[in-house]
């Protein structure tokens, strides 16, 4: 069965509803939950909710409104509506991701799961504040989700590898698994040299991995191109529950991401991956060899100085 979509979410707010106040349309017949979309009574796009179950207060953001009422029929109803049209895209997705995140809810934590999930969008859109991440820190992300999707899925499946992904948490490493973690590291084709931000990054009382993606800029045309927007759509796609999805979503948000359109025109192409086994001789700064006058350090790796420690077969050798 066929679900509502993103163009379909906008075609009704724009077309097929523009101009009527207080009206409401079922997202789908399918839907286990009485969810709709429509106009409020100020003309406002919004998403409803009509429930058995009372809701607890719920914050307004400074995009979407929350309106909370007992109906005649001693049922509630939980309205979402957009404070100003200049954001409607977001909207949409907004109302895609409630309608979609939804799907194996049930009526007794429809208003629970829904709220939910809505104060999780509404910490992510306070934390980004409609902002673009820098291209060094789309790049930095691309790579940490092509390297959770390319390699760390394919060997422990996509519910543990995001499980392992601490790297937007502010950890020492990107990815720390039960024997083992990986720092991924992003940078261009004609790199000499790698940034490492902290001592920490590579010092560590456990063996693990250093991995070096590069990519090239390239054109929305290239048929292998990757971009923020899609490969979080490809990995969300692969999450089967509910918990997964959640720490996915709070993981997003922690790294400054937010879905938006401008992240389709920054695309990029997989060039090659280096991989390295940082072990007790790999040459990095460690803790024990500066005095405790050194604060904070960063400093670079040149790459041709480092190949003993290089993994062969790239990410089939790790």
């Amino acid at each position: 069965m066929r679900m509502i979509d993103f163009d379909d979410i906008k075609n009704i707010f724009i077309n097929d509803l523009s101009g009527y106040n207080d009206a409401y349309r079922q997202v789908s017949p399918h839907h286990p939950l009485d969810l709709m979309l429509g106009s409020t009574q100020n003309f406002n796009s919004a998403l409803l909710l009509i429930t058995k179950n009372r809701p607890e207060v719920i914050p307004n953001s400074s995009m979407i409104n929350i309106s909370v009422g007992e109906r005649a029929d001693g049922k509630y109803s939980i309205i979402f509506s957009l404070l100003s049209d200049k954001y409607i895209d977001l909207f949409c997705y907004f109302c895609l991701d409630m309608i979609n995140s939804s799907v194996n809810c049930t009526a007794e934590n429809d208003a629970d799961f829904l709220c939910n999930r809505y104060l999780l969008w509404k910490r992510m859109l306070e934390k980004t504040k409609n902002t673009l991440l820098s291209e060094n820190e789309t790049k930095g992300l691309i790579g940490e989700l092509f390297f959770l999707k390319e390699y760390l899925s394919k060997k422990h499946g996509i519910k543990d590898s995001i499980a392992y992904w601490t790297g937007p948490l502010k950890t020492d490493q990107d990815f720390i698994t039960e024997n083992t973690w990986y720092e991924i590291k992003s940078t261009s084709p004609g790199a000499t040299a790698i940034k490492i931000s902290s001592i920490e990054q590579l010092e560590t009382y456990n063996d693990g991995n250093l991995v070096v993606l590069f990519f090239d800029k390239t054109s929305i045309k290239d048929n292998n191109r990757l971009n923020l927007n899609q490969l979080v759509k490809e990995i969300k796609d692969e999450i089967d529950d509910e918990i997964t999805e959640m720490r996915f979503d709070e993981i997003m948000i922690s790294s400054g991401y937010v879905y938006n359109d401008a992240y389709n025109n920054r695309n990029y192409h997989f060039v090659k991956a280096n991989m390295y086994n940082v072990t007790k001789d790999f040459p990095c700064l460690r803790q024990k060899n500066l005095t405790s006058a050194i604060g904070k350090v960063t400093y670079e790796l040149t790459l041709n100085r480092i190949e003993e420690w290089g993994v062969p077969n790239g990410f089939t050798g790790i």
